[in-house]
């Protein structure tokens, strides 16, 4: 079952067991995280060499990127904010459930979408929505060196100090206060830009 980017699908009907995917296990180098630099500009970076971590949070909003692997090349960097596009989007829309989906739809397409809207239909016909702090730890960006078309990032999610809540601010009654390692697959789309496709949950409590 995809996790829909933010909050892992909380809840959202599916199962885990249907993922093929083993748990990624980052050897020591790829696992080294940088730590944000408190002179960073906030909000979306506008050139390569200012992706970080604290760039590319949102406090304002509760999402927080919690660390990115250092050294990232300059494909890596586009992937990053490229994924981060999709995840905060989507986080900012299960909050809000304003009924705006422009942004997650710039940044996602195929499977990724799909579950996106899916889980978004689930929850607003429940009078459900996010809320809290939404922490993000990219662990590992894989770029297909022969096409340079594909990429995989490797997450871990923190979910223990969000909640899904009713419209009255009482929880949900959903499992979501845990942490859940996830597989992300971008591709390219029709105009070069990264796109995320796909978003699965391959562990929960293992990262």
């Amino acid at each position: 079952a995809m996790v829909c980017g933010a909050v892992a699908c909380s809840g959202g009907g599916g199962s885990a067991s249907s993922v093929s995917v083993p748990p990624h296990t980052p050897d020591a180098q790829t696992a080294s995280l940088s730590t944000p630099t408190a002179s960073a500009a906030s909000g979306a970076p506008t050139a390569p060499g200012e992706v970080t971590a604290e760039s590319l949070s949102d406090p304002d909003s509760g999402y927080i990127l919690v660390s990115i692997p250092e050294g990232l090349d300059q494909a890596q960097r586009e992937v990053v904010v490229a994924f981060v596009a999709f995840d905060k989007a989507a986080w900012l829309s299960y909050r809000t459930m304003d009924g705006d989906h422009s942004a997650v739809e710039a940044a996602a397409m195929g499977q990724a979408l799909e579950s996106y809207r899916n889980l978004y239909t689930i929850w607003n016909g429940q009078g459900l929505h996010a809320s809290g702090v939404y922490r993000v730890t990219v662990q590992e960006i894989d770029v297909d060196e022969a096409s340079s078309d594909t990429a995989v990032v490797f997450t871990c999610l923190d979910q223990h100090d969000m909640d899904v809540v009713k419209e009255d601010g009482t929880s949900g009654g959903r499992d979501v206060q845990r942490t859940f390692s996830h597989m992300v697959t971008l591709g390219r789309s029709s105009s070069g830009s990264w796109m995320v496709v796909s978003d699965e949950r391959v562990g929960v409590d293992q990262c």
